[in-house]
């Protein structure tokens, strides 16, 4: 099948599967004889009438054990393949984290190395701290991210929400967020004035954070990345775009998936842990509103975040 990768488990479910079927069949086919057995004993002159009815019986007793059966085995093989696909989503996410906590820890114990044992202009000093500064930040996030994803997903997470302005919100952040999160990129907005809206700020932040941070991570180098903010009749929409290498359509649903990453986690080389698009998914649902991605034209992705 087609998108499966096949595990033991497929193979031991196929044989459980037509190991019962072969059974149904043996069963249906010796009550069937036993039955007319018993007719003939009866009444040697039994009429084809009863033969018919006796065999309708069976015939429908048997096909609605069997559209029970086939019922049961396919949820029970979407239950099966789902627990798989988990799975296999929790090995990819213990072997990102496991290589994004190695990064930082790495970095920084080679930097405080570095600073024990030699005397560095400092210049080269302040360089270095920037580095340390760096990695601590980002290894914050992961932790935050981590942090954030256990909450939603045992149902503890709870917005501090008050209503603002959300267009001077996006106006004092946009620009922080780009330079910390998506350096590489050239940057604009496009931010609708006074657009008032009750919300989380902190959570708002974690939101755009990880969009901008996707948006560095797949898009090349001095490629576009956009932000708008609009109102239409009773709706806010906020548009997150970049240039970078976009998203199947096939797959655009299953990216705010809890631990979902495109390709083997073995063979990848952009980082993450996939958390920040569930976390995304959810923050804004918490927010009673909703996200989804398209394709930007014929390169990059579009978020789209719209509140009612």
């Amino acid at each position: 099948m087609k998108g499966i990768k096949w595990h033991k488990s497929y193979y031991l479910f196929g044989l459980l599967f037509f190991y019962v079927l072969a059974q149904f069949i043996w069963w249906a086919t010796l009550l069937q004889r036993q039955s007319l057995e018993l007719l003939y004993l009866k009444n040697p002159f039994v009429s084809q009438a009863n033969i018919r009815d006796t065999q309708s019986m069976i015939i429908g007793e048997g096909a609605v054990f069997l559209i029970i059966f086939l019922l049961l085995i396919i949820f029970a093989f979407r239950s099966i393949n789902a627990e798989l696909k988990l799975a296999q989503r929790q090995k990819n996410f213990l072997l990102s984290v496991s290589h994004e906590l190695k990064t930082p820890l790495a970095t920084g114990r080679s930097i405080i190395q570095t600073m024990l044992r030699r005397s560095l202009p400092k210049e080269k000093e302040l360089e270095l701290l920037e580095t340390l500064l760096g990695e601590n930040k980002r290894l914050s996030d992961l932790v935050n991210n981590v942090f954030i994803a256990q909450l939603l997903s045992n149902g503890k997470f709870s917005l501090q929400r008050q209503e603002g302005n959300f267009s001077e919100f996006l106006l004092e952040k946009c620009n922080h967020w780009k330079n910390n999160y998506a350096p590489d990129l050239v940057f604009e907005h496009n931010i609708e004035e006074n657009i008032q809206l009750n919300f989380d700020p902190q959570s708002m932040e974690t939101v755009l954070v990880n969009l901008f941070s996707n948006a560095q991570k797949y898009a090349k180098a001095g490629t576009k990345l956009s932000l708008a903010l609009f109102k239409k009749g009773n709706k806010t929409t906020v548009e997150v775009t970049d240039q970078g290498i976009g998203i199947p359509e096939k797959e655009q649903k299953a990216i705010f998936d809890l631990f979902y990453r495109l390709g083997n986690e073995e063979t990848r080389k952009t980082k993450g842990t996939g958390l920040g698009l569930y976390i995304c998914k959810n923050i804004i649902e918490e927010h009673g509103g909703e996200i989804s991605v398209s394709n930007n034209g014929n390169q990059g992705s579009r978020f789209t975040i719209i509140f009612n």
